[in-house]
């Protein structure tokens, strides 16, 4: 891996929140998902075993988006750069 993308890599979280944070159905996502797994621990909280293995696959599941967000990421810079540098971002960033 160049330096180049050591540094982008390393701003892609600030950036990738600062972006999500502008996106309203972002936020309703996020608390929909909040709520539905509070009901779930709540529900199965003397089952240790299966909130275990819940979180273990939610776990999983968030290492694997980060890296195909990372890779996406590098895609959309490459072919950015390619195409001559079109902001698709807007003021978001």
């Amino acid at each position: 891996m160049s330096k180049t993308e050591t540094i982008l890599l390393n701003l892609l979280p600030r950036l990738r929140r600062e972006y999500i944070d502008h996106r309203p159905e972002v936020a309703l996502s996020r608390r929909e998902f909040e709520e539905q797994y509070a009901s779930f621990r709540h529900t199965h909280r003397h089952n240790p075993r299966l909130l275990n293995a819940v979180e273990n696959l939610l776990e999983s599941q968030t290492g694997w988006e980060e890296i195909d967000g990372d890779c996406r990421f590098l895609l959309g810079l490459q072919m950015g750069l390619e195409l001559g540098g079109v902001d698709m971002l807007g003021d978001f960033l």
